[in-house]
């Protein structure tokens, strides 16, 4: 018999106010980490789709980190830095903040 790893598809987090985005993203992150049979996962789309929407079904969808004039939502973008790096120490992949090595 194989094993095969659990797959979670493409990712965002476009349901509710802005200020829940990032809180979202690292609750997420945390789970994916936090479960020996996952091996990553990752954000589905860099920027914000048309707003005009998508040439195939008109979607136009609030998923990206940045807007369609490719200004950072700031809140959001901070808070997935420090999921990231917040997943990193946890591995020990990056030392702590005033840990040497």
């Amino acid at each position: 018999m194989v094993w095969i790893p659990p797959v979670s598809g493409a990712r965002h987090h476009n349901g509710g106010r802005e200020s829940e985005r990032g809180p979202a993203y690292a609750r997420y992150l945390s789970a994916v980490a936090d479960n020996p049979d996952f091996v990553g996962a990752h954000w589905f789309q860099y920027i914000d789709e048309p707003l005009t929407g998508r040439t195939l079904d008109g979607e136009n969808a609030h998923v990206g980190f940045v807007t369609v004039a490719d200004l950072p939502y700031v809140d959001l973008v901070a808070a997935a830095r420090d999921a990231n790096l917040s997943v990193l120490r946890e591995l020990h992949l990056i030392a702590s903040p005033g840990v040497s090595e």
